[in-house]
This record gives C-alpha cells, sequence and structure tokens, in this order.
C-alpha cells in the first residue's frame, strides 16, 4: 500500500514539474534570479514546511514536559491508592 501512494505521489510530482517547466524570474530588492516556476514552488513549499515546524517545537516540548509531570503525578496517586488498600 505505501508503496502504490509513493508511485501515485511520484507520477503527480512528474507531472506538476513538466507542467511548470516554465523559466520566471524572481526578483527582491536588488537581487535578480531565473529558476524553473516548479522549483520555485517546491522551494516556497519547504520553506513554509520549515518554518512552521521550528515555530511549533517550542508547544511540542511544553507539552512533552507537561506530558511528563502528569505521568510522574499519576504513577505517585496510583502508588499511594495500593497502599491504602487494605
Amino acid at each position: 500500500m505505501q508503496t502504490i501512494l509513493i508511485l501515485i505521489l511520484t507520477v503527480f510530482i512528474t507531472i506538476f514539474a513538466t507542467q511548470n517547466a516554465d523559466i520566471t524570474t524572481i526578483s527582491f530588492l536588488w537581487w535578480h534570479m531565473q529558476a524553473s516556476l516548479a522549483i520555485v514552488i517546491a522551494v516556497c513549499l519547504l520553506s513554509g514546511i520549515s518554518m512552521t515546524l521550528l515555530a511549533l517545537i517550542p508547544k511540542l516540548l511544553r507539552h512533552r514536559k507537561d506530558t511528563k509531570q502528569l505521568q510522574d503525578k499519576l504513577d505517585t496517586l496510583l502508588t499511594e491508592n495500593s497502599q491504602r488498600k487494605p
């Protein structure tokens, strides 16, 4: 199943790249560059994904810390509860 999905994704990427092979000019301030439109779109997509992941790291770390604290508290409560039973 995974191989089929990878194959389908590869076909879509190939079609996308061939349909967007036109050269485009990118300008930023005094910097100008020409590249394939497919490459420009792919770089923008990867940049967006990278920035999103970087923005999520602090939240993920905080959740991991909170989960660890709650797990420790649960373990303590379960231990205390098992000691109280006759």
